[in-house]
Parts: C-alpha cells; sequence; structure tokens
C-alpha cells in the first residue's frame, strides 16, 4: 500500500539512515552496533509491533525505536541528506544480508 509518509515516519527514516551510515562506516560497536543491527533489522522487517497501515499509530513503534537509537548511539539525523532518504529499508536489508558482515566485531575500531 503506497500512502505519503507522515512525520514521524520522516523524522524515523532520517534517523534510521544516519543509524544505517554509522555502521557502514564503523562507527559505532560493541553491544552498540549489535543494538543498532537490531533496530534496523525491526524497522525494515516486515513484522511490526504496530502495522504501519493503522492510520494514526502505525508509525509510532519505529519512530520510538528511532528516538532509543538516537539516545544510544548518538545518532546524527542532521548529517543525512535528502537522497539518502530514498529506500533506506532496501539499504538496510542490503546492509544486514551481506556474508562477511558478522552481527558482533570482535575488532577493536582505531581512533
Amino acid at each position: 500500500m503506497n500512502t505519503p509518509d507522515s512525520g514521524l515516519d520522516i523524522i524515523s527514516k532520517r534517523i534510521f539512515a544516519a543509524l544505517l551510515q554509522q555502521l557502514e562506516e564503523e562507527q559505532i560497536s560493541g553491544w552498540r552496533a549489535v543494538f543498532a543491527k537490531t533496530i534496523l533489522w525491526y524497522y525494515q522487517s516486515p513484522l511490526a509491533f504496530l502495522p504501519d497501515f493503522i492510520p494514526g499509530i502505525g508509525f509510532v513503534d519505529d519512530f520510538s525505536l528511532s528516538q532509543l537509537a538516537l539516545w544510544i548511539c548518538a545518532t546524527n539525523p542532521d548529517v543525512v541528506e535528502k537522497k539518502d532518504l530514498e529506500d533506506v529499508k532496501n539499504r538496510c536489508r542490503i546492509f544486514l544480508h551481506e556474508d562477511n558482515k558478522p552481527l558482533l566485531s570482535t575488532e577493536i575500531p582505531q581512533e
């Protein structure tokens, strides 16, 4: 069903795109990376606590999780450009299903 994005969905999409960008650039490690990957898995998954087609409250679960990710992973959605918002769910799916990406990396990032 193609419904226009709501305000909550747009905000959530920006946060998830920023979170994905942080993971791709390996700026998040340890348990925060596992948390971020779990959040992105939930976002791209067809399963949801509150289905998105319910008017008014369908995006509340995505929004709540995006706010939690914003706080825990120190995600900055302001770095996301408009072109990065296109097809965020598919980009998450591709990133999460790459065979060479373990769920938890044991390497310590160099700062």
